[in-house]
């Protein structure tokens, strides 16, 4: 599997439309941006910050496809690797950026499924993990808005 492979990239925290990442990294260089959700996938919460990770329930998680623009693709994903600590071969990352399959609503009202690029949590995030992390209901915004003060 090509890392530089040119998929649209899932995100659930700080990178979505509106949040502080996506004003820094994304803004201005995307072609569309859909809501979408992670299938089988389980959101925690270390130092603050979320990350997913597989899961074997019916648990997703909320968030967008990010399509980024065609000729600002590898800036883009280079920047986001360097956010998220990402390097390539390195397990010790603090995430690690997979393939996954996510899944949209397309303009039918048809559930629509799409590879993606996803942040997992690295070994450092997974050491972390209990039920006093995890993000019952997906969705970062709504952690943000109920949880914190």
């Amino acid at each position: 599997m090509s890392q530089q492979e040119e998929l649209p990239v899932f995100v659930y925290g700080t990178l979505r439309t509106g949040q502080e990442n996506y004003v820094r990294f994304l803004e201005g260089k995307t072609a569309r941006e859909i809501p979408a959700t992670l299938p089988e996938h389980r959101m925690y919460v270390a130092d603050d910050y979320p990350f997913v990770t597989d899961a074997m329930d019916e648990s997703a998680v909320v968030g967008d496809l990010i399509f980024v623009e065609p000729a600002q693709y590898a800036a883009v994903l280079a920047d986001l690797d360097r956010l998220e600590g990402y390097q390539l071969d390195e397990l010790g990352s603090p995430y690690l950026r997979v393939k996954r399959s996510a899944q949209y609503t397309d303009a039918e009202g048809a559930t629509q499924r799409i590879e993606t690029w996803v942040y997992h949590g690295g070994l450092r995030c997974l050491s972390t993990m209990s039920e006093d992390s995890w993000v019952g209901s997906g969705d970062w915004l709504t952690y943000v808005r109920t949880r914190r003060p």
